[in-house]
């Protein structure tokens, strides 16, 4: 989606992970000699990239720091927070850990530069568009704040964070590390965000080296659904022909429906059996395994030719007019 103006209505969602799941990260991190951070940018880098089906993503990323390349630092006051692009890009056979500690020594080349308005890097950027439509900041204080002995505590605090991003995620320290999500509300209509974060902390969290290509087989089971609907294998007399099952099933059931063409019209099988039988009728008796050249389009008439060729001992041939001359002449050649 295209950069949205800070007006426009948007939307929020928290997980909040419960204590013992919040060292999972943590441990992760520590796994890959990496801080928290830089773990969550390359899981968002990640999420992103996975959500738009490709194998890169450019989101920025709020830093905040006193750089020395800058005359006179020591000397100014303010929070010296700054937002800056991030462009991150996987290969699926790469490990997933190589990526983190990529992020890791981006960050690094990156630290010379953090002073560099985003105004400056869009133009030195020469890109016209926006740079990036989606932020991420990890906050450098924990929740509960710093607790000493005797000190006063604040309690019940909660605020809105704005941005002028289309999607950001905001992730929060502590016992429990609390991430919240904001942004339009059609981020969130697929529903599967947050279970989609979830699952990609659950496989770090577990301590498997994961291939980036598997990550994104978590996210995207699209296997399960093609499993689901090719589950039709069923029992099958080898002994008999197709022929011969075909008469079976069109005696015992010759009414029924046997094809049902694009246009909506439907064949029984006492009529597949009667064109089948003509076609085979037709052709005489061919030599076992005799090839007939078939060009005809899909549809109901080109099944009953397949069936009277079958009948009449033949293999059949399907071509196809639309294909050059030269490819239709190998095929013939061949058969």
């Amino acid at each position: 989606p295209a950069g949205m103006d800070v007006g426009t209505a948007r939307e929020e969602r928290t997980l909040n992970l419960a204590a013992e799941t919040t060292l999972g990260p943590q441990a992760a991190a520590a796994r890959l000699a990496v801080s928290l951070p830089h773990l969550v940018q390359a899981l968002w880098g990640f999420l992103l990239g996975a959500l738009n089906g490709r194998r890169e993503a450019v989101y920025g990323i709020v830093s905040a720091g006193r750089p020395t390349e800058v005359e006179g630092i020591e000397q100014m006051v303010g929070l010296f927070i700054q937002t800056l692009p991030v462009r991150l890009g996987w290969q699926d056979d790469e490990a997933f850990a190589a990526l983190v500690v990529r992020v890791r020594a981006q960050a690094v080349a990156r630290a010379a530069h953090e002073h560099l308005p985003l105004a400056e890097i869009q133009r030195l950027a020469e890109v016209s568009g926006p740079l990036f439509d989606s932020l991420v900041v990890v906050e450098n204080y924990p929740l509960d704040g710093i607790v000493q002995a005797g000190a006063p505590r604040i309690v019940g605090v909660s605020g809105f964070e704005q941005h002028p991003y289309a999607f950001g995620l905001a992730v929060v320290p502590g016992e429990r590390l609390l991430f919240r999500f904001t942004g339009q509300p059609e981020c969130f209509r697929a529903g599967r965000l947050l279970a989609q974060w979830q699952t990609l902390l659950e496989a770090i969290a577990s301590g498997r080296d994961w291939r980036c290509g598997e990550l994104g087989a978590l996210l995207h089971p699209r296997v399960e659904i093609p499993a689901a609907f090719n589950a039709t294998a069923r029992a099958y007399p080898r002994e008999s022909s197709v022929c011969a099952v075909f008469r079976a099933q069109a005696g015992a059931h010759p009414a029924a429906k046997a094809l049902i063409a694009a246009d909506g019209t439907s064949w029984d099988y006492r009529r597949l059996d009667a064109v089948s039988t003509a076609v085979a009728a037709g052709l005489g008796t061919l030599a076992p395994g005799a090839v007939v050249a078939l060009a005809l389009p899909r549809g109901p008439q080109a099944v009953a030719a397949m069936l009277g060729i079958l009948k009449a001992g033949g293999a059949y041939l399907p071509l196809d007019e639309k294909s050059p001359p030269q490819r239709l002449a190998a095929m013939l050649r061949v058969a």
